[in-house]
């Protein structure tokens, strides 16, 4: 089991790395700047040790976790808060759920238009102007699909 933070109070960000439009960007995710985020996954992970050795459903697959402490983190009392934000701190990922970066309203308008910049729009996750509180998967497909529509109209007249 993995437990993600759907709503992080700590921001990441994007930048260029320099004028090569074909040199990769810098992403910076900014991990647990916020303690908030930090304590709000330890309470996850004991909330999910309670379910595995607590719930029947857990039990009657004969469900267990592994008793090995995560190397980088054996120097701290197993299973102890400290040992959590350690196995955090080493086993964080993003899933690729990046958003809220050319947020709508700040860098592309309600057609998806770059704020400035004449013809170019932005038609990703990037435009929410705040992270959802679920998959990103859905509603990027819908901003794709409401982003085509408009670029469509925009060329049929």
């Amino acid at each position: 089991m993995a437990t993600v933070l759907l709503q992080p109070d700590g921001r990441g960000s994007v930048t260029l790395k320099n004028n090569n439009p074909l040199s990769p960007p810098i992403m910076s995710y900014n991990y647990y700047d916020s303690k908030t985020d930090l304590e709000d996954n330890i309470y996850a992970l004991k909330y999910v040790v309670k379910l595995v050795e607590e719930t029947q459903a857990f039990k009657d697959v004969a469900a267990k976790l592994d008793p090995v402490p995560y190397p980088k983190c054996d120097h701290l009392p197993y299973r102890s808060d400290d040992y959590w934000a350690c196995l955090s701190k080493h086993l964080t990922h993003t899933y690729h759920h990046q958003c809220g970066t050319c947020r709508m309203g700040d860098v592309v308008n309600n057609k998806l238009q770059v704020l400035g910049i004449r013809g170019l729009r932005v038609v990703d996750s990037s435009i929410f102007p705040h992270i959802p509180h679920a998959h990103l998967y859905a509603p990027t497909l819908m901003v794709g699909e409401k982003g085509a529509d408009m670029i469509r109209s925009y060329w049929l007249k």
